[in-house]
């Protein structure tokens, strides 16, 4: 098994960060085609989502590793889970 944190290190030393956010936008395009295809076309695209997926997040965890916000961006996920559950719990009361 392939250590995550020494792919991603290995990932940015070999490439270099100009192009691996440049590969994350592309990464992040290729998700937004599929999700278009599956929601618009009702194609039937679980594995290409599936696959984009895994890459979209590959990328960010390298550009999280690279200027070292792994916590930051963690709390201000926290933030924003908090500050629209509400909403969310309003919606499924509303039905």
């Amino acid at each position: 098994m392939v250590n995550e944190q020494d792919f991603y290190r290995l990932a940015l030393q070999v490439h270099g960060i100009d192009r691996q956010q440049l590969q994350c936008v592309e990464e992040m395009a290729e998700l937004t085609k599929e999700l278009i295809k599956n929601t618009n076309r009702r194609f039937d695209n679980l594995d290409a989502i599936i696959e984009e997926i895994a890459d979209v997040e590959i990328m960010l965890a390298q550009l999280k590793m690279h200027y070292n916000i792994e916590t930051e961006v963690a709390e201000s996920k926290q933030k924003k889970f908090i500050r629209v559950m509400p909403y969310l719990q309003q919606e499924k009361a509303a039905g």
